[in-house]
């Protein structure tokens, strides 16, 4: 599926629960994309500095993939889930938008109740579980549900999602 998708400047991808094989990680690679693990890459687009950083999922250093883009760009952060501390830390270290997943929308969701699995104590993953939300009034974090679910193979009031993120300049 990655190699059919289309990006002038690129492919980037962050790791989740289920993708530490090394089999998974050579086609990411054979299919033109590029995993971002503690890393980041500034981009120029029509005279633009754009920076996307990426974050292990258990193993998160915000600071060495910071020191690998240009300070005066906008920087876009990818990461599984919400920790605390990722998110915090985003919010002051300049990150302009931080883009999740590792959640699936909460997957199972009650009326009234919301999700019947809740996330991990280190999360704010419940707080963060779809949707847009502003951080410290600085931070946008956006959490996708996703195409695929965790141990329970099922959705239920919570549909899979594909987002596109159309990035423009302001006035």
């Amino acid at each position: 599926m990655i190699r059919r998708l289309r990006a002038e400047h690129g492919i980037y991808a962050v790791w989740g629960d289920w993708d530490y094989s090394v089999v998974l990680r050579q086609r990411v690679a054979y299919a033109g994309a590029v995993a971002l693990l503690n890393q980041g890459r500034t981009l120029d687009v029509d005279g633009a500095k754009i920076s996307f950083l990426g974050l292990g999922l258990n193993i998160t250093d915000l600071n060495a993939a910071l020191k690998q883009v240009n300070p005066a760009s906008v920087k876009i952060l990818l990461c599984h889930e919400a920790r605390a501390q990722s998110v915090d830390e985003a919010a002051e270290a300049g990150i302009s938008l931080t883009l999740i997943g590792g959640e699936h929308g909460g997957q199972v969701r009650l009326p009234f109740i919301g999700p019947v699995r809740p996330a991990a104590p280190e999360n704010y993953g419940r707080k963060y579980m779809s949707g847009l939300h502003l951080i410290h009034d600085r931070m946008y974090l956006y959490a996708n549900r996703g195409l695929g679910t965790t141990n329970l193979r099922a959705r239920f009031l919570c549909r899979p999602e594909v987002t596109i993120v159309t990035l423009t300049r302001a006035r």
